[in-house]
């Protein structure tokens, strides 16, 4: 999981998160 370097993108952390979780759900679903 990548971290931006730039303090202050919380939100866009927490979205990069979701998304992430989301992505890994959906290869879990798959494999």
């Amino acid at each position: 999981m990548r971290v931006p370097e730039r303090p202050g993108l919380g939100l866009s952390l927490h979205e990069r998160v979701a998304g992430w979780t989301l992505a890994t759900a959906e290869v879990g679903q798959r494999a």
